[in-house]
Order: C-alpha cells, then structure tokens, then sequence
C-alpha cells in the first residue's frame, strides 16, 4: 500500500524537500558554505588558542598584572586592593638589577627581590624546586643555580653588599630565569623587610591587577582621579593588555583595526563565494521558478523561498564547517606543542574555543543570508512565460561575434563577460583572494621583525672581557677549549677576527671575546666544566635557554602563519574550481546545443578555457589593483611605524598567489569539459 504524500501547509515547505531532491545540483553551493564556515571557525579558534598560549606565556615572563606605579605607599595600595575593579595587588622592589652595583653572594654577582605575598602568590606567581617561602627578615629564597656551589636548604650565607655584608638563611630555591642564567648570575627572593636591611631605600612598586571584565581604561583613569597620580604614573603591561584588547598604546590600537579589517576580507570572501553559486544554483532553475509564478506565487514569496532554500543548506554545511575547523585547530596545536614543547607546552589542546564556534555559526548564517539577496531578487524577475519557454538563463546577446577557425575562443570570452554583474562577481571573488592573502602575508616581515631567527654560528656559550688587558687571558682561554669535548665550533677570540656573531646581551660594546657552539651530546657536566674556565677578568654566558626560547618561538609563529596562508591558498583554490564549475553547470543547455550543430570536444574545452581565462586575468587584474595598496598600507601600520622599515613591493606573496590563481583556474576546466563531452546531447538538451 502506497503511503500518502505529507500535505504542504506551505509553499516554504517545498524549500526542504527541493533541497533534498536537488541534492546532487546543490552539492557545489553546500560546499562553499562549508568552506566560509571552516575559514572563519579555523581562524578564531586558532587565534583563540595562540591568545591563550600568549597570555600564559606573558604571566609566565613578565607577571599577571596590568598596571605598576612607584607612586603608591603601602597604605594607599591597601585601599586600591578593596576596589571592586581590582583583584590583585602586590608590592615589589629590587636591588642590582644590572648587577653592576656590587651585591654578590659565593663569588657570583646578586640580584635581590623584595615582595609581598600578594606578589608572589598572584601578580607573579612562583614556585619553589625546594624548601618554604621566608618569613622573617633575615630570610631568602636562591635561585636554584646557587645549589651547585654547595648552599643546602637551612644553610646561612653573606651577602655582600656596598655598605658591608649581611647574614640571610636559605629556605628553599626556585627556578633559575633565563637572564640570570645567561649571566651567570644569581637570585635572591627575599621580605620587603629583608631588602630594606640590604640596603634598599625606595618605595616598592606597586603592581595592580584589573578584574576580567571592568573597562581598564576607565578603570585607569579613577585610579589617577582618587589617587591624585600623575598622568605617566601608571605603566601598562603592554603584552597582557594588548592581548586583552583594552590596551590604550596606538600601536595596539593599529593592531586590532587590522584583525577588524582583515575579518571583514573573510567574511566578504564567504559572501560572494556563496553568492556566486547561489547564482549559477537559480540559473539552473529559471523554469522552476516560472511555474512557482505561474501558480500565483508573488515576488516577494519567490524571495523568501530562495532564502529558506538557501538557509536549508546550512543545515548540514555549518556543522560539518565548525567540525571541519575545530579539528584543523587541533591537528595545529599538536603540530605546535609537538614542535616546540618549550615555548607552547601549555597551548590548549583537545581544547574548544566557544567564541570561535560562534562565530563560524552566526558568520555562516549571515553569509549565507547576504549572499542569498541578490539571487532570490534575480529569482523574483523571473517572467513566467519566459522561464516556463526555457529562455531565462540566455545571455545578453552580444553586438558582434566574430566567426572564424577560433571563434570558441570568442563565445568563451562572450559567455564571461556577457553579464556584467556575473563577471564583477566572479572576478570580485578572485580578487579578495588574492588581497587577503597579500593581507595576511604581511605577518610574515611582522614575524621576522619582532623575533629575529638564529643564524646557523649563533654561540651556545660566551666569554667576554670584563677588564681591560685581558687579552692573554681570552687566547690562553681559547687554547684550552680547543681540547675541551662536546664543543662543535669555536668563533673569535684572535685579532682581525671575521667570523664572529652578534654580542650576547648587556657585553660590552667592541670588546673581544669567544663564542663556542655545542654538540648535541654535551652534557650539564661538560658545561660546568666550561663555566668553571671563566677566571676573573672574563665573563661567562649561558645562551643555551635563550636561543632554544627564541628557535622555539620563531618556528612556531612561521608554522602559526604560514598555516594560515595555506588554509586561505586552499580555499582560494577550492573557489575557482567551484566557480568555474558552477558557471558551466549553468550553461549545459547551451553547450548541448552547440554540440548538437557541430562543436567538437576540443573546441567546447578551448571556449570553456577563454571562459575561466577571462574570469581568471579580471579577477587578478582586480586583486592587484586593490590587493597591493591594501598590502602597503598593513605593511606601513604593521612594520614601517614600529622599526621604521619602507614598503617594497611583494613580489613573492604576488607571484605565489596569482600563480596560484592561474594554475587553479587552468585545472578547473577539466572536470567541467570532460562531463560535457561525455553527457549525451540529448540528455543535456533536457537538462534544466
């Protein structure tokens, strides 16, 4: 027994069901819904992460605060502690901060913190390898490369200071920074109470942390306000600001119009990406909509129709995008944490990023509500009688075309340019293309700019001269590593030198010294011994965890970007193949009646090659012209204003791009002729 239809309540209803039974025609439009979907998704979610990774990192390095002054007292920073828009405060002061000013501790120069426990416990969070924090006056805390010159936990050990030396018991270590291990040097952690005894005389440093979601330039201005500060008493923590997007430092500023900016370029490209299939998706079905006018459907009803056949697709499009770009986001921050474990050990993973799925979600359904404008206005003009004779999808015919041995490659040139409004679209899609890659591909000079990478004679370890007429010192020295194991290369030292690299931080200027790389099999022991060769007159660096933080770094962002230069290749790619797709799908019926008075194969694929030729130099065309001072003036906001560089032209991000372009226009005639050539003339004189 044959079931019964279910009865339409309304001709909306016919959206779903069209939908479902054009489901093979529509695969196309689909696919670029995906696509714009995944685009966004990808990118957000990615920038969600690294945004995560850079936060922690920030807190790591340089502390969990956003403003510090000199110009608070203790009382004072008690009272901003109870403001609803703070949530921490700390306190903190520092003696040789540059090692210069004559505290040492077992021989080696000291650096000497006082804190509060608000400091330590929030603003800058630390944690001990050993032992308990000091509670008394005359206690401290080591960094842990005080351990190897025999200091236990327990122990009482001199400082020494400019004005005499004082007694301080050990109560634990913690982890030794990368500057002071560069320099050789050591750490003390000790009371604000226990600093003063040293010597120290200034206010400490107030440090100030605003609660999560108060307005932190307003919340600035109360402080000055209430407190009667000066307008340059508060210092901003410009990276933890930055990256919560309410810094008030110009070049930050620059940097969030560029993200808006370049959000903009995205969605745009989802937009008439889309709307080019929607496009070729209503051509194909003029006769469609013909009988919906015949029926008595009004414009206006044809427009919704086409909308909620358009919103129909997302049903299954945006899912698959958001699933598409949260599962490149992790295969990404794998790769990162996989590649450099130092510097990104701590970037989510298996992580989801609700803002970016958000945004792939609403950016789809808007996306696909702009796009559907102008193909449901288009659908609505539709005349009944000449959509229900077939004539609807005929192309504006053309003053002259010549005939001759090439006239294929006439008609191709005709059937692109043919509607003015299709080639805008067309040429516009490719286009933005090409500028957001330009776009993006300025991160790139960013990148290299802000973290130099490593040339190959970059030193591991370093000896300098601290005193003048060392020089003996410095060759007998490096005489002495060339016996020495697990040493790869060995640079300077020796008068008239040419190979040398660039100094290590705080040497000083012009001086002499040695710079010595490791094998990959030395060892800590190896390295000790090579410390201990630093006789006085000569100064030892340790550049190992530097160069590792900055390797790590570098390649991670050159990952981070030129991922996401590969994704928007990929895409770009994708897009001409489906608009070059979709354009000849809309044109069957032509092309079958070409056939059927005499075209061969071979000119039905040169006539299709003019097509996607034509679209392919308009859309190149139009991208440079847009695309190169879009470039200029990122590069000009992005590099010229921070290190004074001038624009070049792009010549690279140009050529990959539009080889790119041409090389994917090129490919994507094939699949489209083939099926032409093989679908019978009859069948496709039927198609519609």
């Amino acid at each position: 027994m044959n079931q019964q239809a279910t009865p339409l309540r309304s001709y909306l209803d016919l959206a779903p069901r069209g939908a479902r039974l054009h489901r093979r025609e529509s695969r196309m439009t689909r696919l670029c819904i995906l696509l714009s979907v995944f685009l966004v998704t990808a990118i957000f979610s990615m920038v969600d992460m690294e945004l995560r990774n850079q936060k922690y990192q920030t807190i790591l390095s340089d502390g969990n605060w956003h403003v510090s002054t000199a110009d608070l007292t203790a009382g004072q920073a008690a009272i901003a502690a109870v403001r609803p828009e703070i949530e921490a405060v700390g306190r903190y002061a520092v003696l040789n901060y540059r090692l210069d000013g004559g505290y040492t501790l077992a021989g080696k120069a000291l650096t000497a913190c006082g804190v509060d426990e608000g400091w330590r416990t929030e603003i800058f969070p630390q944690s001990l390898t050993e032992g308990d924090w000091p509670a008394a006056a005359d206690e401290a805390v080591l960094t842990a490369n005080a351990a190897p010159a025999g200091i236990a936990v327990g122990d009482v050990v001199l400082i020494g200071t400019p004005g005499g030396a004082a007694n301080v018991r050990v109560t634990g270590f913690m982890p030794t920074t990368t500057m002071l291990a560069a320099k050789d040097a050591l750490g003390a952690l000790l009371t604000p109470e226990g600093l003063a005894a040293l010597g120290a005389t200034d206010e400490p440093v107030t440090y100030l942390r605003f609660t999560r979601f108060c307005n932190y330039q307003k919340a600035m201005a109360a402080l000055r306000a209430d407190f009667g500060l000066p307008e340059d008493a508060l210092s901003e923590n410009f990276k933890l600001m930055m990256l919560s997007l309410q810094s008030s430092n110009s070049y930050s500023k620059n940097l969030y119009g560029i993200a808006v900016f370049l959000l903009a370029l995205v969605l745009l490209s989802g937009v008439l990406m889309i709307t080019g299939t929607l496009n070729s998706n209503v051509s194909n079905r003029t006769q469609f909509f013909g009988m919906l006018r015949c029926l008595g459907a009004t414009r206006r009803q044809i427009m919704r129709y086409v909308r909620r056949e358009a919103l129909a697709w997302c049903a299954l499009a945006v899912p698959a995008g958001l699933a598409l770009g949260l599962g490149v986001t992790w295969v990404l921050c794998a790769l990162l944490r996989w590649s450099s474990p130092v510097y990104f050990a701590n970037m989510p993973f298996f992580d989801i990023s609700g803002g970016a799925l958000v945004m792939g979600a609403v950016s789809g359904l808007l996306t696909v509500l702009l796009a559907a404008r102008a193909p449901a206005r288009r659908a609505a003009r539709v005349s009944p009688l000449t959509a229900v004779s077939g004539n609807a999808a005929a192309l504006p015919v053309a003053g002259r075309v010549r005939a001759g041995r090439r006239v294929e490659l006439t008609l191709g040139i005709h059937h692109a340019t043919g509607s003015k409004k299709n080639l805008l679209l067309v040429a516009g899609s490719f286009a933005v293309s090409i500028i957001l890659f330009l776009g993006f591909s300025t991160f790139i000079t960013f990148m290299n700019k802000a973290v130099t990478p490593l040339r190959p004679n970059t030193p591991d370890l370093y000896y300098f001269m601290t005193e003048e007429g060392a020089g003996p010192l410095l060759a007998n020295l490096r005489d002495q590593l060339q016996s020495e194991p697990g040493i790869k290369a060995l640079y300077g030292g020796h008068d008239n030198q040419q190979d040398w690299t660039p100094l290590p931080p705080d040497a000083p200027m012009n001086c002499d010294g040695i710079g010595v790389q490791l094998t990959r099999d030395a060892t800590e022991a190896g390295v000790e011994t090579l410390r201990a060769l630093a006789v006085p007159g000569l100064r030892f660096y340790d550049m190992r965890a530097e160069n590792r933080s900055t390797r790590a770094l570098y390649f991670s962002l050159l990952l981070f970007i030129y991922g996401f230069l590969a994704i928007i290749a990929l895409i770009s790619a994708l897009n001409i193949v489906n608009q070059i797709a979709m354009s000849a799908a809309a044109r069957t019926r032509q092309y079958a009646a070409m056939r059927a008075i005499g075209m061969s194969g071979a000119q039905l694929t040169r006539m299709l090659r003019a097509e996607a030729a034509t679209y392919a130099v308009a859309g190149c065309a139009l991208g440079l012209a847009l695309g190169v001072p879009v470039h200029r003036n990122l590069y000009r906001a992005l590099i010229t204003a921070r290190w004074g560089t001038v624009w070049t032209m792009p010549w690279a991000p140009l050529a990959v791009i539009v080889g790119l372009v041409l090389a994917s226009t090129a490919l994507a005639v094939y699949a489209p002729a083939r099926r032409l050539r093989r679908l019978p003339i009859a069948a496709a004189l039927e198609t519609a």
